[in-house]
């Protein structure tokens, strides 16, 4: 009997800011694009939010102590402390543990479905249902990158059309990033396809669709 194959080692780690939600993923982001539709500023309480595409193959949620143990017992060897390693064993992925915790919360909009803490609100991941292979997380909740954080590059700005008044971001690509008005030209194709197959015209363009927040 052949031994089984050896299991993937995470090139990334990351949590929400009270650390009830972690996750990690065998892969590194396939692109990371700024969002400013208005959901993402509403949830963010920023100019944008900052996504990382994932393949939902790849991502392993990570079970996360009970809030009794977290808030009891403070040194209990499964609760995350300043200056824990991501890779230490209490943030090393589960076996058979593919579907979210119960700590994070899935809001659905016609387009998507978000994820955020449900203790401590901090967004987390977004999954577009025409895309069902990927999972996007928030970049702000990547703790550690393997090879270091600098692997990591926002490669575009998508929404442009929708950020706010006030964000004086650069124009015209001068960091060297694409910008979009609304969606990718891919992903926009999809969404769009998305929509006739199942009826869902759309009425313009918004992040998600018609968001300005689901």
């Amino acid at each position: 009997m052949s031994p089984p194959p050896p299991t993937p080692t995470p090139l990334l780690h990351g949590s929400c800011a009270c650390s009830a939600v972690r996750y990690a993923s065998t892969a590194l982001p396939s692109s990371i694009s700024n969002c400013h539709c208005g959901a993402c500023r509403k949830r963010s309480g920023g100019p944008y939010i900052t996504w990382a595409d994932l393949p939902r193959a790849a991502l392993t949620w990570i079970p996360s102590p009970s809030p009794s143990s977290t808030l009891t017992h403070p040194s209990s060897p499964d609760v995350p402390k300043p200056g824990d390693s991501p890779t230490s064993a209490a943030s090393q992925p589960a076996p058979h543990a593919p579907a979210p915790p119960d700590s994070l919360t899935l809001v659905s909009s016609p387009l998507a479905t978000r994820g955020h803490c449900a203790r401590c609100g901090s967004p987390v991941s977004m999954a577009y249902h025409c895309l069902p292979e990927t999972v996007s997380v928030a970049v702000g909740t990547v703790d550690a990158v393997e090879g270091g954080m600098g692997r990591l590059r926002v490669g575009s700005d998508i929404f442009v059309g929708k950020r706010a008044g006030w964000d004086g971001g650069k124009e015209g690509g001068e960091d060297g990033r694409e910008r979009w008005e609304g969606f990718p030209e891919g992903l926009g194709l999809r969404v769009e396809r998305w929509r006739e197959e199942r009826g869902r015209k759309g009425k313009g363009e918004g992040g998600e669709g018609e968001r300005d927040g689901p």
